[in-house]
């Protein structure tokens, strides 16, 4: 510990009670204000994920739908929301319909795993799949449920509909999952609630 200490070059960045030196080899370490030490691999991402909002699981969710692909889970509102048989998307493992209203979901699930910063193209290319004048118009990284979830809002039309998609993608060593919800253009105020609460239920269940 002597040895690294002496080869770090202290920079004047702080990260909530952490500082970021560099050693002479071109390592980033983060000093703690306990003492201690640890390399950060990438110091950028970790002042990142430090400002990132964080977002739970809804405690009207109490009823849990298991992947049988992966370790993902949902938490959802069966007072909102009911499980549907009909899937919109062949690729879909299940689907969900608002009791009131025209909102709908699905969770497209697979046992790749693909990097974060790489679900973005993935995402715009399957979404054009079904809507090829697809437009992005929000993206934005999340903490849900304490994973790293990537928040993607996008426009097209699809069987001249103009669809509004609000999604969730997040991936590990288990797959990949794409929550996905969705309904018309005009209609995506008065459903943004229910949506995000849906999405919000997102969760891993290591088996």
């Amino acid at each position: 510990m002597k040895t690294i200490l002496s080869l770090i070059i202290l920079i004047a960045l702080h990260v909530e009670a952490q500082q970021t030196a560099t050693t002479n080899d071109g390592k980033t370490v983060l000093l703690h204000d306990n003492g201690k030490w640890e390399y950060a691999k990438d110091v950028d991402s970790a002042v990142e994920q430090a400002n990132l909002k964080s977002y739970a699981k809804p405690s009207t969710a109490q009823t849990l739908l298991k992947s049988e692909k992966n370790n993902f889970a949902v938490w959802y509102d069966n007072k909102k929301w009911k499980k549907t048989e009909d899937l919109n998307n062949e690729a879909a493992e299940f689907s969900f319909s608002l009791l009131k209203g025209d909102g709908y979901a699905m969770a497209i699930t697979e046992r790749i795993e693909i990097d974060i910063a790489n679900l973005k193209e993935v995402a715009l290319g399957n979404a054009r799949n079904a809507a090829p004048d697809i437009t992005l118009e929000k993206e934005e990284m999340r903490i849900v449920n304490g994973k790293k979830v990537k928040c993607l809002q996008m426009t097209g039309t699809a069987s001249g509909v103009k669809f509004t998609y609000l999604v969730y993608y997040y991936s590990d060593e288990s797959g990949t999952i794409q929550l996905v919800c969705f309904t018309g253009k005009s209609l995506l105020k008065a459903y943004q609630k229910d949506f995000e609460e849906l999405l919000n239920g997102l969760v891993t269940i290591p088996k």
